[in-house]
């Protein structure tokens, strides 16, 4: 389980006061380590304040990875991943993911008569 959120000033640190959840992000245990999701492996989709819990987990060793989203850069954890060696009834926490978006700077229009 862990939390995903939006990494506002991109410093790759994990979660800061202010920093929101972000909601709608797959995050997934890789079974296969193929860096995707595929069918068969366990994942949780975030909710409106980023939190997940991942159930159903065979025992094993596997990275935690999340599901790229168009536009979002990851920041956080560095390795992009977390490699978590599960037992029987384990539960692991902290799984955190970070991302941030490019910004954007317009001005408004601006017509000149002449």
């Amino acid at each position: 389980s862990g939390v995903k959120f939006e990494d506002l000033d991109a410093d790759g640190a994990a979660r800061e006061a202010g920093e929101p959840g972000l909601g709608g992000w797959t995050i997934y245990v890789d079974y296969d380590d193929d860096g995707t999701l595929d069918a068969g492996e366990p994942f949780a989709v975030t909710a409106a304040d980023g939190s997940y819990t991942i159930s159903g987990i065979n025992p094993g060793t596997y990275k935690v990875r999340e599901v790229d989203q168009l536009g979002w850069t990851n920041s956080y954890p560095a390795a992009g991943f977390y490699n978590e060696t599960f037992e029987s009834s384990d539960a692991k926490t902290g799984n955190d993911f970070g991302n941030w978006e490019y910004a954007t700077k317009s001005s408004a229009d601006r017509t000149v008569d002449g």
